[in-house]
């Protein structure tokens, strides 16, 4: 399954991403990155995918969401 996470570069969502990575989910990150997202770097896994953008930017998002299935909020 996938997921994305919005706003996943800070602490909770870095313990988030390891969680479901490590449960065997395709985790992809859509992030403003604008404290760094240096702790994202640990994560070599194929699996994970990083979206730099703001959520206001409704093109970055959907493209980020491609090939989901359904939408959790």
């Amino acid at each position: 399954m996938k997921v994305l996470i919005l706003g996943g570069a800070g602490h909770i969502g870095v313990i988030t991403v390891a969680h479901l990575l490590r449960q065997g989910f395709e985790v992809s990150v859509f992030d403003k990155n604008i404290f760094g997202a240096s702790s994202l770097l640990a994560f070599s896994d194929p699996s994970f995918r990083f979206f730099h953008g703001d959520i206001r930017d409704a093109e970055a998002l959907f493209a980020a969401m491609k090939g989901l299935m359904q939408l959790s909020i």
